[in-house]
Formats: structure tokens, C-alpha cells, sequence
């Protein structure tokens, strides 16, 4: 079994098409996801929204980008 990882990053909710404002890029992720679930039932889908729920950055961090690392640096913390 195959584990997806499916990424969403827009601002904006919805998928074109369906919703006056909807995102391009998440109706088309979801098409993608669509079919693959088509072809391959079995597989797990692990869904991350981060334009919704975007990870947390220590502030300090940004003032040390780009060299900053998050294997580096304790800049990344799992919310």
C-alpha cells in the first residue's frame, strides 16, 4: 500500500468551478486525488491544508533566513 501525501497551500476555500472564488490549484489536486483513489482503492490519502493551518515559525527565525535550517535551527515546531 501506497501512502499519498496531498498537499493544499491556497488562501482561498473552495474549488473553482463549484464556489464563485474557489482556488484552481485545490480543484485540481482533487481531481488528481480522485483519480487516483479510481485506480488505486487500497491506497492511504493523508491530506495537510496548509493555507488553511499553516505550520507554526518561531519569529526569531525569520531574522536568520535563509540561513537558517529546520535540521539546523530549532526554528519548526509541529502545531
Amino acid at each position: 500500500m501506497t501512502t499519498l501525501l496531498h498537499l493544499d497551500a491556497s488562501a482561498r476555500l473552495g474549488r473553482s468551478g463549484v464556489q464563485p472564488h474557489g482556488s484552481h490549484s485545490r480543484r485540481l489536486s482533487a481531481h488528481f486525488i480522485e483519480r487516483w483513489q479510481h485506480l488505486r482503492p487500497g491506497d492511504r490519502i493523508v491530506r495537510r491544508d496548509v493555507g488553511q493551518h499553516p505550520p507554526h515559525v518561531n519569529p526569531g527565525c525569520m531574522m536568520s533566513w535563509p540561513r537558517a535550517t529546520p535540521w539546523s535551527t530549532n526554528c519548526w515546531r509541529p502545531t
